[in-house]
């Protein structure tokens, strides 16, 4: 037994997984980024841009005396707009653009330092020497790493300052060196030596791909059952009740997909019993209206007089009562399908003459298609829908002239049947096709037929895997258009 997870459940799902990730990636980039916003000189790539910068100011300061440092101290705040100060243990500035130094920064800088940081600075000892005083040298085939900077930052003031301090030595003082201190005072957090933006940027770059990661497979499949939804309910509202929607989803799209799946079971068992009864009465109903026809025809040669007219009039009701049964027979066996048609390779031009010589004979009817064109259709309902068209366009369009054209549109064909008559209003359009709908309300045989001729047009079309609509004509007139496969 499957169980059903509803929409909204699904959705907290994924809302949590989400809120989840984005917390872990905030909490990571705020305890490695943003605990202090300094702390992340404890990220390599920013500790060792700052102490090679360090280091090599150091070593230009080294080749100079102490009264020349300000030239390399202003080089170095030039390049990364970084005010700086070089202070002795006083917290006494030296050199530099920093010229006051707040008390918690100059007390934090009188404290004695702790004892790893002198041993990171303490003086190398003197070589050894031999008993005679002669110093013994000693080569090490691996040179010594590279003296590593500690730094610590102060804050102070509101709005916060900060303070970025550590201890450097220049030998051009001697022993006064060994308690130098260098204070870098940032005055913005991105760019230069300070921040590197990359890390925000990756981050950023993460919580959109797990945001994609976790929401895309479920709006698409959202996204994806309702365009099959929308489909399937566009094909049943075009009379296609075999239409079925797959229905694997455990939530509410899948039980909607599976609700529409039995309301097209209803309709086509519906429709198909429709046409089943409309079939079997309209067969039975030939009988008698044959046998009504021929008892009419004997009375009518046997009346004389003014008698002879009220059986004239009863004979032409048996007449057109016999032609609507026989729409209905056409109809129901049009409306059956593809099973009912025998769909062959079929010349277009043979059919077209002949329902023009038989439903418009004194029409001036022109012919543009070119005579090798040929459809995938059953002869005889294509024949039976194109004198259709033909007979609607002789009944509404009494003047002008009738045009059958055809124009091969990829891999089908597209036939139009264009008339001049006054056209129909375009609301009435879609409406063209459905079972005895008249634009005009009367129903005389002086308006017309019973309205069953574009809906037969439309049942044979579709039962050769066809389409056909209907469109308006600028200035005037009406154009049919069937589309059938090419051959």
């Amino acid at each position: 037994m499957s169980v059903r997870i509803p929409l909204y459940a699904k959705w907290a799902i994924g809302f949590t997984a989400h809120l989840t990730a984005l917390v872990v990636v905030s909490a990571l980039l705020i305890a490695g980024h943003f605990r202090d916003p300094l702390a992340r000189l404890a990220f390599h790539q920013s500790r060792d841009r700052l102490e090679s910068a360090v280091r090599v100011l150091l070593a230009e300061m080294e080749t100079l005396p102490p009264d020349a440092w300000e030239g390399p101290l202003h080089r170095f705040e030039s390049h990364y707009n970084l005010p700086l100060a070089l202070l002795n243990a006083d917290a006494e500035p030296l050199a530099g653009s920093l010229t006051e130094i707040p008390d918690a920064v100059a007390e934090r800088l009188r404290r004695p330092p702790l004892s790893f940081i002198n041993a990171l600075h303490a003086v190398p000892p003197p070589p050894a020497a031999a008993v005679d005083g002669t110093p013994i040298s000693v080569v090490s085939p691996i040179s010594p790493p590279p003296r590593r900077f500690f730094f610590w930052v102060e804050r102070t003031g509101d709005p916060p300052r900060y303070w970025l301090i550590t201890r450097v030595r220049v030998n051009a003082l001697g022993d006064e060196s060994s308690r130098l201190y260098l204070v870098l005072s940032p005055r913005r957090l991105f760019g230069g030596l300070f921040m590197d933006p990359r890390p925000l940027i990756l981050g950023a770059v993460a919580l959109v791909a797990v945001s994609l990661l976790l929401w895309t497979p479920f709006v698409l499949g959202i996204t994806r059952a309702i365009g099959m939804l929308t489909r399937a309910g566009r094909r049943i509202a075009e009379g296609r009740f075999d239409t079925r929607v797959a229905a694997r989803r455990r939530d509410e799209l899948g039980e909607l997909a599976r609700t529409m799946n039995e309301m097209a079971v209803r309709l086509e068992a519906m429709t198909s019993d429709q046409k089943r009864f409309l079939a079997g009465a309209a067969h039975e109903l030939c009988s008698p209206l044959a046998r009504l026809q021929v008892a009419l025809g004997v009375l009518e040669q046997r009346t004389v007089g003014g008698d002879r007219t009220y059986v004239e009039s009863a004979l032409a009701n048996a007449k057109t009562m016999s032609d609507l049964v026989n729409e209905l027979l056409s109809f129901s066996k049009a409306a059956f399908g593809r099973s009912a048609a025998e769909c062959r390779v079929t010349s277009l031009a043979e059919p077209a003459r002949a329902a023009v010589e038989r439903e418009a004979p004194r029409r001036v009817v022109c012919f543009e298609m070119p005579t090798e064109t040929k459809v995938w259709a059953d002869p005889a309902l294509l024949d039976r829908a194109l004198g259709n068209i033909l007979r609607n366009a002789a009944r509404y369009a009494p003047e002008g002239d009738i045009v059958i054209r055809a124009e091969r549109v990829g891999d089908e064909v597209v036939i139009s049947v264009e008339d001049e008559g006054p056209g129909v209003p375009e609301e009435s359009l879609p409406r063209l096709f459905e079972p005895f709908y008249r634009v005009e309300p009367s129903r005389d045989r002086a308006a017309g037929g019973q309205g069953l001729g574009l809906t037969l047009v439309k049942a044979a079309v579709e039962a050769m895997g066809g389409a056909v609509w209907a469109e308006r004509r600028v200035p005037c007139g009406l154009a049919i258009r069937l589309r059938l496969r090419a051959a």
